[in-house]
């Protein structure tokens, strides 16, 4: 008897959760989602920046990109990002 009156009382509980979720998410859609602020980072368009560690390594050796070329633009994202998240500090 008692684990039909807990399995009657999850299913209540998930139904009101499932009723809840949806409200938040009309909502949302009616308000037109989340609000971008001056402080939402710019995609990334540096192609080098979109490549995993492998991959760069695998171009690196093959001399189609030089590794200069990768820190800088790791470093040029720093410079765009930095100023949002406070990652790099400067003694």
């Amino acid at each position: 008897m008692a684990s039909w009156f807990t399995a009657r009382i999850q299913l209540l509980l998930l139904r009101a959760l499932g009723f809840l979720m949806g409200l938040v998410i009309k909502a949302a859609v009616a308000l037109g989602g989340p609000k971008f602020d001056s402080r939402t980072t710019r995609p990334v368009t540096e192609p080098l920046l979109l490549l995993s560690g492998v991959q760069l390594a695998k171009l690196i050796r093959q001399r189609k990109v030089k590794c200069i070329d990768v820190v800088q633009a790791y470093i040029n994202r720093i410079k765009d990002v930095n100023p949002m998240i406070n990652g790099i500090v400067k003694y």
